[in-house]
């Protein structure tokens, strides 16, 4: 019989007859990855595993391992995020294919945005290298103003064009209320490693019309190993008025950046509903660039 491959999210404690409490743990797990609580989230899978030594726990267990290891990667740790690979290799070789991936990065990691990027620019890139390029950018690039001024590529390519829009529109929705059409973003296709970004944006632009439903389809959209993935427990938060678990400090600037009061604005709960919250609407501020972007203060990692 063929060893099984992990995939990330593919089995659920639930889909395989999981208890209740199980079930529980892998939704808390899953929820500490998503607000960026890596070390905490792979000691509940741990711990999981320990007692249940199902495929489902293992896989679990594996998905919590290559969040870690992403997350030592993003701090440059690539000493101690390789320690890691090795050690889980060891313990799991079904999950070879995805450390595979883990190792490649940690070989060819670029020192900077340029070097990650600069491949983009031939022609004749192969398809799997440029996909592992874009699938970079999807989960461990947070700055757009830098991607927008990244010089490394043509100014009208695609990629600058795209982070520049998304830059504005971010700033914008998460400044006061945006109507839908404003964000559009042609710039910026389904298919583009920028997606996610653009369903953040329409996300939080929701949220202040006081579409609810609109939000959470969007935030339900997202990519759940992208970067806006991050902030995604914070719009939940806003929408709920709760936090499962604790924000981290980038999530919790977005939340106050939305909520920092100038003056109190309304903001309508629900579509057709007469029914009106009071929100308070944050300082309008023009478009940073570099270091002090929007999208990097608010979705760079813990």
């Amino acid at each position: 019989m063929p060893q099984r491959r992990f995939d990330s999210n593919e089995t659920s404690l639930n889909a395989v007859g999981g208890t209740p409490s199980s079930a529980a743990t892998e939704a808390s797990v899953r929820q500490l990855i998503a607000s960026g609580d890596h070390k905490t989230a792979l000691e509940r899978a741990k711990a999981l595993h320990k007692t249940s030594s199902t495929n489902a726990s293992e896989a679990l267990l594996v998905d919590a391992y290559a969040e870690r290891i992403r997350s030592l990667l993003r701090r440059n740790l690539t000493l101690e995020a390789q320690s890691l690979i090795d050690l889980v290799r060891q313990r799991y070789p079904t999950a070879r294919a995805r450390l595979d991936e883990l190792t490649a990065r940690v070989v060819a990691k670029p020192r900077s945005l340029d070097d990650l990027v600069r491949p983009l620019n031939d022609p004749g890139l192969a398809a799997a290298q440029r996909a592992a390029i874009e699938r970079v950018l999807r989960q461990d690039v947070w700055d757009l103003a830098a991607l927008a001024g990244c010089e490394a590529l043509p100014a009208d390519h695609s990629l600058r064009k795209g982070a520049a829009a998304l830059e504005r529109a971010f700033v914008a929705a998460t400044s006061g209320p945006v109507a839908e059409n404003a964000l559009s973003l042609p710039e910026v296709s389904h298919r583009s490693p920028l997606a996610p970004w653009k369903l953040l944006t329409r996300a939080i632009a929701s949220f202040y019309r006081g579409e609810d439903e609109s939000c959470r389809r969007y935030v339900d959209g997202i990519d759940p190993q992208s970067v806006p993935q991050r902030l995604v427990p914070t719009i939940k938060a806003m929408l709920t008025g709760e936090t499962a678990a604790p924000l981290t400090p980038a999530a919790g600037a977005l939340r106050a950046r939305i909520t920092k009061s100038v003056h109190a604005a309304e903001r309508p709960r629900g579509p057709g509903s007469g029914a009106r919250v009071r929100r308070q609407r944050p300082h309008s501020q023009g478009h940073p660039s570099g270091p002090g972007s929007v999208s990097a203060s608010l979705a760079r990692p813990a």
